[in-house]
C-alpha cells in the first residue's frame, strides 16, 4: 500500500486518511495516489487492476451573506481568524508558561440576533493586547471579550484554537452543508475520466460542530434519496473535524 504525492494538500492528507481506513476495514493489495488527470482528486488501485475514484472536498458551515437571504461558506470568516490565532501562538511563544484554549467568532448573542462583528485590524490588535496582557499577568480566569474567548489551563505550552461562524440550528445547518457539498461535486461527475468501479466522495469538516457522524449518515441518505440530482456516488468517507478517522458511508440508490 503505497502514497505518492509531490504537494502537502487536502489530497494527500486524505490519501493518508484513505489508505489507513481501508487497512483498518482488513483491505490490502492496493495503492492510493493522487490523480494528475483529475477529476477525481484520488485513484486507489487494486491488485486485480480495478479503480475507484474518489473526490476530496471539505465541508464549511453555511452562514447568510450580509444584507441576503442566501447562504455562503463560512470559510472567509473562520479561515482568516484561524490564521490569526495561529500568529498570535508564534508571537506569544516567548512568554507562554500556560496551555491555552483559543475560541474566535461571534458571540452567540450576535449571532442569533443578527448583529454582524468586525473583525478587523482595530479588533486583532485590540484583541492581541488583551491576550499578551493576560498571559503576561499569567492570570488563570478566561478572559472574554468581543468575539474571543480565550481560556488558560495548567502549566504547559499547548495552544489550541477553536473557531465558529456563529450559532445556527444544527440539523438545518447540516443539511445546508452536506447538501451543497453533493450538489456541486455530483455536478462534476461526467468530467471523471477511466473506468471506475467505485466512485467516492470525500468530505473533510472543517465544522467542528457537526461531530454526529449517525446524523451526517441520516442526512446525507435523505437528501441522496430525495433529489435525484445528488446521486451518482457509490459512498462518502467522512473526516469529522474534532476526530479525523474516516467513516464509510453507502449512499447508492439502486434502481
Amino acid at each position: 500500500m503505497t502514497i505518492r504525492s509531490k504537494t502537502n494538500s487536502d489530497e494527500e492528507f486524505a490519501c493518508r486518511l484513505l489508505i489507513e481506513h481501508l487497512t483498518k476495514q482488513g483491505k490490502s493489495g492496493f495503492r492510493c495516489e493522487l490523480n494528475s488527470n483529475d477529476p477525481p482528486d484520488l485513484l486507489v488501485t487494486w491488485d486485480d487492476g480495478s479503480q475507484w475514484g474518489v473526490e476530496v472536498t471539505q465541508t464549511f458551515q453555511p452562514v447568510a451573506r450580509d444584507g441576503g437571504s442566501d447562504v455562503v461558506s463560512s470559510a472567509p470568516i473562520t479561515e482568516p481568524l484561524h490564521r490569526f490565532g495561529q500568529k498570535l501562538k508564534e508571537a506569544t511563544k516567548e512568554i507562554r508558561k500556560r496551555d491555552y484554549v483559543l475560541n474566535l467568532g461571534p458571540d452567540p448573542a450576535d449571532s442569533l440576533e443578527g448583529r454582524p462583528i468586525g473583525f478587523g485590524r482595530a479588533w486583532k490588535r485590540q484583541t492581541e493586547m488583551a491576550i499578551r496582557q493576560h498571559i503576561e499577568a499569567d492570570r488563570t480566569d478566561p478572559l472574554t471579550r468581543t468575539g474571543i474567548r480565550f481560556e488558560p489551563g495548567g502549566l504547559g505550552d499547548r495552544w489550541k484554537v477553536l473557531v465558529t461562524a456563529g450559532v445556527a440550528e444544527m440539523k438545518l445547518t447540516t443539511s445546508v452543508m452536506l447538501g451543497r457539498a453533493l450538489e456541486e461535486k455530483t455536478r462534476g461527475l461526467p468530467r471523471w475520466t477511466g473506468r471506475l468501479a467505485e466512485r467516492w466522495l470525500l468530505l473533510l469538516s472543517a465544522y467542528l460542530l457537526v461531530d454526529d457522524v449517525r446524523e451526517v449518515e441520516r442526512t446525507l441518505k435523505k437528501l441522496i434519496q430525495s433529489d435525484p440530482k445528488l446521486r451518482g456516488f457509490d459512498g462518502v468517507f467522512w473526516s469529522g473535524s474534532s476526530d479525523r478517522t474516516l467513516i464509510s458511508i453507502p449512499v447508492a440508490v439502486r434502481q
